[in-house]
């Protein structure tokens, strides 16, 4: 078994699976996406040379079919899937809970057959499915202390937290996608932090801001491919500092498989921040 359903802009959904006015006849463009090979020829060896290669953007087609009331089900589709407006399918099945975004090419009515059909096109440029669910994992030295059920007394005080000065500010996150994915990096400061990096371990790259930042301020880094920000949330007002990101800095992303990141600054105390990795695993398919 599984689910279908696509939202537009305007947070309107219909359930094509599940739903007694539709069928689902045939879904096409689930599978891995194809590629594009680049290759060069030379005289002097056989065959040729590989050049590039990049995933192309994915189509999905989805064929429906009206059980009744088919002028009315009709229109009532067209007001959430419409031409050349962006649409999210959600998929669901046994194995996976996943979504993707992409444009309404084409809506294609049999209005004259036995029983109305209509074939939709979507076009994803962005070509992988996500996790329907973010993963969110968080590096720090303050260790929670308050839990349910609780009892403070005047003699013996319970701490809410306490700082662990021997945990080192280190993270592991397994990314279960099938491919490397980008993410977001939200750093909270508690107190000065100056000229903060966070480093991926295992292959050396880093990320740098060359800023200073007070107490309450919040750094979002979005390494998403296409979607490459770096911003700075103080006093309820959002200030761009793309400019001070530090030289040779590289857009860290989570490759299949293990991912050991830690941070440091050039003035600041471990427990002055508080980073948090955001992120959506990648799939082919479904």
């Amino acid at each position: 078994m599984y689910s279908l359903i696509l939202e537009n802009d305007t947070k309107q959904k219909v359930e094509l699976t599940h739903n007694v006015e539709y069928s689902v006849l045939e879904i096409q463009g689930l599978n891995p996406p194809s590629a594009t090979i680049n290759t060069s020829e030379t005289a002097l060896f056989d065959g040729g040379r590989f050049v590039s290669s990049k995933v192309d953007m994915r189509s999905i087609n989805i064929s429906i079919g009206i059980n009744r009331n088919a002028e009315s089900n009709r229109l009532a589709l067209y007001k959430i899937v419409k031409p050349k407006q962006h649409i999210t399918l959600y998929y669901k099945n046994g194995q996976r809970d996943v979504y993707i975004e992409g444009y309404v090419e084409s809506i294609e009515v049999d209005y004259f057959g036995m029983k109305q059909t209509v074939e939709i096109s979507i076009l994803c440029p962005e070509p992988y499915f996500k996790n329907a669910e973010q993963m969110i994992q968080e590096v720090t030295v303050i260790i929670g202390a308050f839990h349910f059920p609780f009892a403070i007394e005047a003699t013996a005080p319970i701490p809410f937290s306490y700082y662990d000065y021997e945990q080192i500010g280190e993270i592991n996150i397994y990314n279960v996608g099938e491919v490397a994915c980008g993410m977001t990096v939200e750093i909270y400061v508690n107190g000065t932090v100056t000229n903060p990096q966070i480093f991926n371990r295992e292959t050396r790259e880093f990320f740098g801001i060359n800023y200073t930042f007070q107490l309450g301020d919040v750094v979002y880094i979005t390494t998403q491919r296409g979607n490459k920000t770096v911003r700075l949330l103080r006093d309820g007002e959002y200030i761009n500092l793309f400019n001070y990101i530090v030289k040779n800095s590289k857009w860290l992303q989570l490759e299949v498989g293990d991912n050991i990141f830690t941070y440091d600054a050039d003035e600041s105390t471990e427990e002055n921040m508080i980073v948090r990795f955001i992120y959506s695993p990648l799939y082919g398919g479904v």
